[in-house]
């Protein structure tokens, strides 16, 4: 059952849009590390409305009382038609994350070492994750999906999905093809500046009747 029990869900069948279990974000001035997962979920994958449902609990029993403040954030959003590679447009997007080492285990329920998260989790790979839902209060504020445990279906196969960054061709953008090789710098051949003109020699006067000639 999806259910595990009042308060913790298994999401099934997840794909996986971006991890940060295998490089987790260090906050070396809070003195914090956070570990998540991005996942993207079938909007008709009935786990959808049980995180929804545990989310509006969590949110009724916080200290908002059912209201999301102004900018708030739930755990459960909607991929638009450019996201993830313009693939998963409409599907349910949920981050779900820890401050803790994650539990990783594969489909056997068998430990996954640190040492492959890297080779096993990547973008577009099955997963399911444990979650429960836990409203925050500090710079921002809302409901999280907090990650409890993550089973990684290596069995399914799943094909890696290139949809890291932007895919933009930088050079194409700026006009060019194939990134372009530097323009040779043109070698000016010296040429000695010419030579001044001659100085005109002086000319000698002539004495007539006292009064100088030239």
């Amino acid at each position: 059952m999806p259910m595990i029990n009042d308060t913790t869900l298994r999401l099934t069948d997840c794909t996986v849009v971006y991890d940060e279990v295998s490089r987790p974000d260090v906050d070396q001035a809070k003195g914090t590390t956070k570990w998540a997962v991005k996942v993207v979920i079938p909007p008709t994958n009935p786990d959808v409305a049980l995180l929804e449902q545990l989310a509006a609990t969590e949110l009724q029993n916080s200290e908002f009382r059912g209201v999301l403040p102004p900018g708030g954030y739930m755990p459960v959003g909607t991929a638009g038609p450019q996201e993830f590679g313009g693939g998963f447009a409409g599907w349910r997007v949920v981050k779900c994350s820890t401050f803790m080492p994650p539990q990783v285990f594969d489909e056997d329920v068998q430990p996954v070492d640190p040492m492959q998260f890297s080779t096993l989790l990547y973008n577009g790979q099955n997963v399911d994750v444990l979650v429960i839902c836990k409203a925050y209060n500090n710079v921002s504020k809302g409901v999280a999906a907090r990650m409890e445990g993550l089973m990684i279906n290596t069995k399914k196969n799943a094909p890696r999905l290139n949809i890291g960054g932007g895919g933009i061709d930088a050079a194409a953008a700026f006009g060019g093809g194939a990134a372009a090789a530097p323009a040779p710098v043109a070698q000016a051949s010296y040429m000695p500046p010419p030579p001044p003109p001659p100085t005109p020699a002086p000319v000698q006067a002539r004495m007539v009747g006292g009064v100088a000639y030239t």
